[in-house]
C-alpha cells in the first residue's frame, strides 16, 4: 500500500491494466469485429453473394426445400439441420454431420446453401471459418488449449474490471477531463485520449467486461454447481438448458417419416401461440426409433433470447416435449449472456455496440502508449535506462498496430488462397498470425514514431484496396450490391473503406507531430546555441 489511498488506486490501476493490456486489447479487438461475424462469413463466401432476403418468403416451403435436400444428399447422416434466411445471413442453410470415426470426438460436418429468392441451389462454398474465427478467437484464443485461454483470458476480464474501477475512482474529474483534449502535449495528450475513449463508452465498458465474466461464471465458480450435482455436471445442464440436453439412439432401426410428414408433425406440434418465425430446425439419430426433431423459434429482438422451442419423434410425429417458463435467476443469467453478445441487437444498436467496442481498444492502447511516454520523459530526465521501455514499446507496437494488419490479411487470404487448397480455412487462419508475426518481428528492431506511421499508412492501403479485390474476386461490387439493396454485403466495403480512412488519419497526425517534435528539438538546440 501506498501512503495514501489515492496513490495506491493509482498503483492499481496502472498495473493491471499494463500487465495485461496487450491480451484485452486482442479480446476487445476480435469481440468488436465479432459483432459482425454473420456479415462477415458472407463476405468470405463469395458464392453466395448473389443470394438476397425475401421477407415475404414462404417458410414452410423453405424448410421443406431443406429438408428434402438432405433427404436426398445425406439420408444416412447423424443429424440434419436447417437454418432459415435471416437479413444478416440471406441463405436457407442446411447442414449434416457424418457419425464420428475411431478415435475422433466429433463427425464432420457438412454445409451447402439455396437462394431462398430463387430457391436454387448455390454452388459450393469455399471452406472458411470466416467471423466464427474472430468470435471464438476472443475467448479461446489459439494453438493452446481452450480451457487455459479461458482461464488466462478470465483472469485479464477480472484484471480489466479492477482496472475500470479504480480508474473511476483516481479520475476526481473525469467527466470535466471528457472535455479536454491537449494535442501535441505528449503524456498529457494521451491521458486526454485515454479519459475520452474512457468516459464515452463507460457503461458498455463496465457492462462487456462484468457480463464477459458471467459467460463462463460455472468455469470460473463452479463450487455450487460441484456440491449440488457431484459428477454430474451434465444433469444440471441438461435442467438448466433442456434444448441443449442430449439423447442417445435406441439402436433400433425405424423409418422416419417423409419431409413432407415432418413439417405436417412440425405444424401440428407447435402451439397455436408460437408467433416469432422458426430459426432453426435439427432432426437427430435418424432412422433411429429415437429419432427426434427439435424446432427453435426465432428471438427476434428480445432481450431475454428464450424463444420457445418444441420437440417431436421423427418417426410418430407425437410432441415429446417443449419449452416451460423458467426461473428469474436463468432468465437473468440469459440476459447478461445477450447483452454481452448483443444477438438482440437491430442494425442501429450494433452499429452503437461496434462505435463501443472500438472505443474500448483506443481506451486500452492509449493507457499502455501513455505509459511508455511517462516513462521516456523519466528516462530522459534521470538519464536512467529503463529495461522495461523497450519491452512495452515493443509489445505496443507488435499489438496496436500489428492486428489490424493480421486481420486484413485474413481477408485477403480468403480472397486470394486458391479455392481448392488443402485445409484452406485453417491456411487463412494461419495468414492472420504470420503477418501478426512479421509485425512483432519488424518490433523487436524498429518501433519508433516513423515506424508507426508507416505501418498505418499500409494499413490503410490494405482496408482501402479490400473493395477492389472483392469486386475482382466476386460478381458484385460496391455499387451494383447497393443496386440490388444487399446491405449486408455493401456495408461491408463501406466499413473497410471507414478503416482505411481512419488509418489515413491516424498516420497523418503523426506525421504532423513529429514534424512539430522536431521543431521543437531545432528550436531548443538553436536557444543554446548548439549547432546542429
Amino acid at each position: 500500500m501506498k501512503d495514501s489511498f489515492f496513490r495506491s488506486m493509482t498503483w492499481l490501476h496502472t498495473w493491471v491494466g499494463l500487465l495485461t493490456c496487450w491480451v484485452l486489447f486482442l479480446v476487445f479487438f476480435a469481440g468488436t469485429a465479432a459483432y459482425y461475424r454473420a456479415e462477415i462469413n458472407l463476405w468470405m463466401q463469395p458464392e453466395n453473394h448473389g443470394s438476397q432476403y425475401d421477407v415475404n418468403a414462404d417458410n414452410q416451403q423453405l424448410i421443406l426445400k431443406g429438408l428434402t435436400a438432405l433427404a436426398q444428399q445425406a439420408p444416412d447422416a447423424e443429424t440434419w439441420w436447417v437454418y432459415l434466411p435471416t437479413q444478416r445471413t440471406p441463405l436457407l442453410t442446411y447442414a449434416w454431420s457424418e457419425p464420428a470415426a475411431e478415435g475422433q470426438r466429433f463427425g464432420y460436418y457438412h454445409q451447402s446453401f439455396i437462394n431462398p429468392a430463387t430457391g436454387e441451389a448455390l454452388p459450393k462454398a469455399r471452406e472458411s471459418r470466416g467471423g466464427d474465427f474472430l468470435y471464438r478467437l476472443h475467448f479461446d484464443l489459439y494453438y493452446m488449449s481452450v480451457i487455459t485461454a479461458r482461464w488466462i483470458v478470465g483472469f485479464c476480464t477480472m484484471f480489466m474490471l479492477v482496472a475500470i474501477i479504480s480508474g473511476i475512482v483516481i479520475h476526481k474529474r473525469i467527466f470535466k477531463d471528457f472535455f479536454s483534449f491537449r494535442p501535441g502535449k505528449g503524456p498529457r495528450s494521451w491521458l486526454d485520449a485515454h479519459v475520452a475513449s474512457s468516459v464515452l463508452a463507460l457503461p458498455f465498458h463496465l457492462m462487456i467486461t462484468y457480463t464477459g465474466l458471467v459467460t463462463l461464471m460455472f468455469m470460473y465458480m463452479p463450487w455450487g454447481l460441484n456440491t449440488q450435482y457431484g459428477d454430474e455436471t451434465q444433469a444440471f445442464y441438461s435442467q438448466w438448458k433442456p434444448i441443449y440436453s442430449s439423447s442417445v439412439p435406441s439402436g433400433e432401426a425405424a423409418t422416419m417419416q417423409s419431409p413432407q410428414q415432418l413439417l405436417a408433425s412440425l405444424n401440428a406440434a407447435m402451439s397455436d401461440e408460437a408467433s416469432s418465425p422458426i430459426e432453426m430446425l435439427q432432426v437427430e439419430h435418424l432412422n433411429d426409433a429415437n429419432a427426434k426433431v427439435t424446432v427453435r423459434m426465432s428471438p427476434e429482438h428480445s432481450l431475454n433470447q428464450q424463444a420457445p422451442w418444441y420437440r417431436f419423434s421423427a418417426v410418430t410425429g407425437k410432441l415429446t416435449e417443449e419449452s416451460t417458463a423458467t426461473s428469474a435467476a436463468n432468465k437473468t443469467q440469459s440476459t447478461m449472456i445477450a447483452l454481452h453478445s448483443g444477438r438482440f441487437a437491430g442494425q442501429g444498436l450494433r452499429l452503437l455496440y461496434l462505435l463501443a467496442g472500438i472505443t474500448g481498444c483506443v481506451m486500452i492502447a492509449t493507457g499502455a502508449i501513455m505509459w511508455a511516454e511517462k516513462l521516456v520523459q523519466k528516462q530522459q530526465k534521470s538519464g536512467q535506462f529503463k529495461p522495461g521501455l523497450a519491452l512495452v514499446k515493443m509489445l505496443n507496437l507488435a499489438t496496436f498496430a500489428g492486428l489490424p494488419i493480421a486481420l486484413a490479411s485474413f481477408f485477403y487470404a480468403n480472397r486470394l488462397l486458391p479455392v481448392s487448397f488443402v485445409d484452406r480455412e485453417n491456411w487463412e487462419i494461419h495468414c492472420f498470425f504470420i503477418s501478426w508475426a512479421l509485425v512483432a518481428l519488424l518490433a523487436c528492431f524498429k518501433r519508433d514514431r516513423q515506424t508507426w506511421q508507416r505501418l498505418f499508412l499500409f494499413t490503410a492501403l490494405l482496408y482501402g484496396l479490400l473493395p477492389l479485390l472483392n469486386a475482382m474476386t466476386s460478381q458484385y461490387q460496391l455499387m451494383s450490391n447497393l443496386q440490388r439493396q444487399a446491405y449486408v454485403l455493401a456495408g461491408f466495403d463501406l466499413m473497410m473503406l471507414a478503416l482505411a480512412a481512419l488509418f489515413y488519419m491516424a498516420a497523418k497526425r503523426l506525421r504532423s507531430s513529429q514534424k512539430v517534435r522536431a521543431a521543437q528539438v531545432t528550436k531548443a538546440t538553436a536557444e543554446l546555441g548548439i549547432e546542429s
